[in-house]
Formats: C-alpha cells, sequence, structure tokens
C-alpha cells in the first residue's frame, strides 16, 4: 500500500535482470511433469517479466551506472556514459529513443541544457556543456555540487520523471565525478 514509483522501479530492475535463459532453468529446477507445462509457465514468467519492465520503466527515466568518462576542453564540458535499462531490458528500442538533460551549477551559474539521440546500444553518451545560447561564466570552487537532470524520452512518450545525477567538482582533476543518482 506504500509502495512508491521508486520502489516499482527497484523490483522491476531485480525482475528485469533475470534472462529468458535464467527463467527457463528456475521452471527446469522446478521439475513440472512435462516439457509442455515447462514452455507454458516459462513463456508466462517472461511475458510477466516484460511487463513489469515496461510499466515501471516508462514512471522514470530508467538510467544506471552514470560515470563522467573524459574531460573535454576546459569549459567546454563533460562526457557522461551511462546505460539505459529500458533498451538494455527490451522495454524499447533506441531507435526513437532520445535524452534531454539540464545541468545546474548555482556556484558557478552554470545552466547548461541539451538533448541527444541514443545510440544503437544499451550504453548511452551524453556531451555535456553550454550550449551556443548558454554562457559558462566562472570556474566552480573545488568540492561544489551540481545536478544533471536526465529525461528519456520516446517516440510515443515520455518518463515520468527525470533521473537526477549529482556531481562533485574536483578542482585538482578540473573535472565533475558523480556522487549520487536519484530516480
Amino acid at each position: 500500500m506504500n509502495m512508491t514509483v521508486r520502489d516499482g522501479y527497484w523490483g522491476a530492475k531485480l525482475v528485469g535482470s533475470f534472462t529468458d535463459a535464467q527463467v527457463r532453468a528456475a521452471v527446469r529446477a522446478g521439475q513440472l511433469p512435462n516439457e509442455f507445462a515447462a514452455d507454458t509457465l516459462a513463456a508466462m514468467l517472461n511475458y510477466r517479466r516484460d511487463r513489469i519492465v515496461e510499466y515501471w520503466y516508462a514512471r522514470v527515466s530508467p538510467i544506471e551506472g552514470p560515470e563522467v568518462s573524459q574531460k573535454r576542453e576546459p569549459g567546454s564540458g563533460f562526457t557522461l556514459t551511462f546505460e539505459d535499462y529500458g533498451i538494455r531490458d527490451g522495454a524499447w528500442a533506441s531507435n526513437g529513443t532520445s535524452y534531454a538533460w539540464s545541468l545546474r551549477h548555482p556556484e558557478s551559474g552554470r545552466k547548461w541544457e541539451g538533448s541527444a539521440a541514443a545510440a544503437d546500444s544499451h550504453r548511452q553518451v551524453l556531451l555535456i556543456g553550454p550550449g551556443a545560447m548558454l554562457a559558462d561564466p566562472t570556474t566552480p570552487a573545488d568540492g561544489s555540487l551540481a545536478t544533471l537532470e536526465i529525461t528519456v524520452s520516446r517516440r510515443d512518450r515520455t518518463s515520468g520523471r527525470s533521473a537526477t545525477v549529482y556531481l562533485r567538482w574536483d578542482g585538482d582533476g578540473e573535472r565533475y565525478r558523480v556522487v549520487g543518482l536519484e530516480h
């Protein structure tokens, strides 16, 4: 009764992690009386897994494992990679999927926004940096925090809520580091 969207997403990630082969192995371990019963049960479990994933992934932006993978030229931004679990677990295809992002770093005055089409893979790459109309006024202070909101959109709809990546500025390395993720 008290389940939140985050709770549902957490459970869907667990269910979505089971491959067809793993479901089949679990059914086989149950030693059903015949092959028809085993095939039917495996098909039902796979179908149910896929519907659970589709339902809950559509209510969040199911990005996981964000990493700042490389620093670009000073002041020009950085590259962020992450996994789109919706693509990974087959809830939607990369074709027709895109990402809108918005970086806010109040201490530095950074307000960067952009969007990108999904790559043909579950591992995605976003080039995060100032657009033509958005300035990059100052270099952030060491240890200051920024938020990067990412929303997944598909041809048919936009996810229910964005994922927020929390970034800490490392002045020595002159780069952001991921310190948190919230759905």
